[in-house]
């Protein structure tokens, strides 16, 4: 049974003929009796008399009829709430960011999205920002839950089905605590910080991937001490003990954590975070609005790489 089904019995019982209810719904008369026929089939009864020129309904047909109306109502009415709920969503944005990325020390995405809503206050934009890994952030851009990513874009499968603006050109560093022997260097290589134990993010932050990549490709040992996906909480665990971790230049915070020294690297290892919208799914109005505040925000603050793409 299919909707289509119900709407062509209605018209029959509406019009009480079938090449009448055939001409409003312009099919042909063979067209809505072979349906009708696979309805009947279907349910095991038959619906209308046939023996006379209007088509009357059948003791069965007249108990599907309450059946058939009541969901026909109840289609219409959700296609009328879907259609609602798409004019609310046109005003809705939500943007998934990785871990660590509210506490950039080079941008703020919560007085983004706050300025951003400033600018249509009369419009009542409504802006949502989650934090998540990077592959739940694409399974929602992908599935349309999501508006926004902010991840990083060398860990995205498929770049080339994604517009991607700059965010930042992140450098991965040393931290440690200042009475650490690798303190003293102003710059070390990770064949020297391999020696000691390391905190590292989360195994599901794709940074982790990232860093865990080089060290194999140098062939060195990863002596993994502790881990989290909150970098302040690494931080805040070598301020306080003699691990060395590893972490991006941009999140790493003198300010709150007084006790800590950021040691360049020798090798380079770098990640561009980056806003990623999906391309295949039409931008509305206030997407685009906010693509394009994003686009002026990123070059007046002189953040990032030039785009990955438009």
């Amino acid at each position: 049974m299919n909707l289509n089904q119900i709407h062509y019995f209605l018209a029959i019982v509406n019009t009480k003929s079938f090449s009448e209810a055939a001409y409003e719904l312009f099919i042909s008369q063979s067209a809505i009796s072979k349906q009708i026929k696979s309805l009947e089939k279907e349910l095991g009864v038959t619906l209308f008399v046939r023996n006379s020129s209007k088509r009357t309904l059948t003791p069965a047909g007249q108990l599907f009829y309450k059946y058939a109306e009541e969901m026909y109502r109840l289609h219409k009415e959700m296609l009328d709430s879907m259609e609602s709920l798409k004019n609310d969503m046109s005003l809705s944005l939500r943007v998934g960011n990785i871990p660590g990325i509210p506490m950039y020390m080079n941008f703020n995405i919560g007085m983004y999205l706050a300025e951003f809503q400033s600018e249509y206050a009369g419009q009542n934009v409504n802006c949502t920002s989650y934090e998540t890994t990077q592959r739940e952030i694409l399974r929602d851009l992908y599935g349309g839950y999501a508006d926004f990513g902010l991840v990083r874009l060398e860990r995205i499968p498929n770049p080339d089905d994604f517009d991607l603006l700059p965010v930042s050109l992140d450098h991965i560093v040393a931290v440690c605590n200042k009475e650490h022997p690798l303190a003293r260097k102003q710059q070390a290589d990770l064949q020297e910080v391999s020696r000691y134990p390391l905190l590292m993010l989360g195994k599901e932050s794709e940074l982790r991937e990232l860093i865990a990549g080089v060290f194999r490709s140098l062939d060195l040992p990863m002596q993994i001490h502790g881990e989290s996906l909150r970098p302040k909480i690494i931080q805040g665990m070598v301020s306080s003990g003699g691990d060395v971790a590893l972490l991006p230049d941009h999140i790493v915070d003198l300010h709150t954590f007084g006790n800590i020294r950021m040691i360049p690297l020798r090798e380079t290892i770098e990640s561009r975070v980056v806003l990623a919208r999906l391309k295949e799914k039409s931008p509305t109005d206030m997407g685009q609005a906010f693509w394009e505040f994003w686009k002026k925000k990123m070059k007046q603050a002189g953040m990032g790489v030039e785009p990955a793409g438009d």
